[in-house]
């Protein structure tokens, strides 16, 4: 389960991040609730049976418009199949030199079990004292590239400048997958009991969120 973000064009980034993670402790906060399958099930035929069916109705009473429909969508579809080649040459290159430049950080948790490059800082400082804990720190400067480890006993934080944080695991309220809008990447944010959080945004996102579960770090699904 995701939260995506949120805000008003009044507010400056760092009220919106404050929002944005107020929202996301209310989640964790909350008591986790698995969602049967048979239920998704029903939830995914209840959404799709509308669209089906007024489909059907068009197709019988308005060929003609639905000819039409049928046309632009593959002229839509053409104008993806030309673009995608592009995003995903963007995206590679991007990712290749996130690698690149967190080299130094995953060189620096060469003895974890897995260091995962990543991008971290939000460069804003949050309006909320309670986000003055030294993780929060991570996220007041400019985007930088590091990596993370997630070990039996704490989330393991390094800068490719030489920063360091190690976070015991004992520490987290938890963790909220926040996947974005392709071919925006998706982040993680990590909360602290103490208020405190801190945004990783990596290409590894679901091995990051995987290695959080297996160490009984709650992040909701």
């Amino acid at each position: 389960m995701g939260t995506g973000p949120r805000g008003s064009g009044s507010a400056s980034p760092a009220e919106v991040v404050a929002r944005n993670r107020l929202l996301m402790r209310e989640l964790l906060a909350r008591p986790e609730q698995g969602t049967p399958q048979g239920r998704r099930v029903l939830l995914l035929a209840v959404m799709v049976a509308p669209v089906v069916a007024a489909f059907g109705a068009a197709v019988v009473l308005a060929p003609g418009i639905v000819a039409n429909v049928a046309v632009a969508a593959g002229i839509g579809a053409g104008v993806v199949a030309l673009l995608l080649p592009c995003a995903l040459v963007v995206r590679r290159r991007a990712d290749r030199a996130l690698a690149a430049a967190a080299a130094p950080a995953c060189a620096a948790l060469a003895g974890a079990e897995r260091a995962l490059p990543v991008r971290y800082g939000l460069n804003t400082a949050s309006p909320d004292a309670a986000y003055a804990t030294e993780p929060a720190a991570w996220d007041r400067g400019p985007q930088q590239p590091g990596a993370v480890a997630v070990t039996r006993d704490a989330l393991l934080l390094r800068g490719a400048d030489g920063a360091a944080l190690d976070v015991p695991l004992a520490t987290l309220l938890g963790a909220v997958d926040q996947p974005g809008t392709w071919p925006v990447q998706g982040c993680v944010d990590v909360h602290l009991r103490s208020g405190g959080a801190v945004q990783l945004r990596t290409p590894h996102r679901r091995e990051l969120i995987a290695a959080l579960r297996t160490a009984g770090v709650r992040v909701p699904r």
